[in-house]
């Protein structure tokens, strides 16, 4: 039977095993999960551009020399979600031409669908391919149940930054169920996790190039920062010193 009409069931790995220890880098009920604007117009847009971003959460990898289910020890965000974001270099399969090379040792991925359009309030930034990761070589491979969303810019908007194409941002997703994607990517909540009381990545503050917060951006137990609390204190005493004069010492 063709491949078109065949399904290899392939398994997501075990995270736990992969990220040895915490499963996860954020905190319960926190994901990473921008829209399809956010990813063109900001993530992948600042990468071609080498311009920095607030949170560094996707990793460059080669991702067409990697098999699916091997990426997720690349990803930047330890999760036992079932979805990475990975930028990756474009890959020629023809010199002279404009087709991607999307084999990998095991499989390949396929284009299915028609590319989607990205726009920024009503201009085109980039398209949107969908691929599936097929076992075996074309054009008989198993279709299987690993998908992947690769963004690109068009011509049109890197001209207008004066800049190369070079990178495309994916994102990879393994499906438990064939047909749309739905909330069972998200892993369930597991209480064992947590139970170390270890401080939480805040996205956004103070990170580092390797993606990870300094220790002003780790959030106590309680939910408040020590060098917070301390501002406020120091800025009563200001306000007890010059505005409200004698008013403070009758409240004490």
């Amino acid at each position: 039977m063709r491949g078109e009409n065949s399904l290899a069931i392939v398994t997501a790995p075990s995270a736990a095993a992969e990220t040895g220890g915490s499963a996860t880098a954020l905190a319960p009920g926190f994901r990473f999960h921008p829209t399809d604007e956010e990813l063109v117009s900001y993530y992948l847009k600042r990468k071609v551009t080498n311009k920095p971003v607030r949170f560094n959460a996707i990793a460059e990898v080669d991702i067409y020399k990697h098999e699916p289910w091997d990426l997720s020890d690349k990803s930047r965000l330890k999760t036992r979600d079932q979805e990475w974001y990975f930028f990756s270099l474009l890959d020629k399969k023809y010199g002279n031409g404009g087709r991607m090379n999307r084999a990998t040792n095991q499989g390949y991925w396929k284009a299915t669908g028609k590319d989607r359009e990205v726009r920024h309030n009503d201009q085109l930034m980039g398209m949107k391919k969908t691929l599936v990761f097929h076992n075996g070589r074309a054009p008989d491979g198993l279709r299987t149940n690993w998908v992947m969303h690769e963004y690109r810019l068009v011509e049109e908007e890197l001209e207008r930054i004066g800049t190369l194409q070079g990178y495309v941002l994916c994102r990879v997703f393994h499906k438990n169920n064939i047909g749309p994607p739905n909330g069972n990517r998200y892993a369930p909540f597991i209480e064992a996790e947590w139970d170390d009381g270890s401080a939480a990545l805040v996205p956004g503050i103070d990170i580092g190039d390797d993606g990870v917060a300094s220790e002003k951006a780790l959030v106590e137990s309680n939910g408040v920062q020590k060098s917070v609390l301390s501002r406020v204190v120091s800025f009563w005493d200001w306000l007890c010193l010059n505005t409200l004069g004698g008013f403070c010492s009758l409240m004490v």
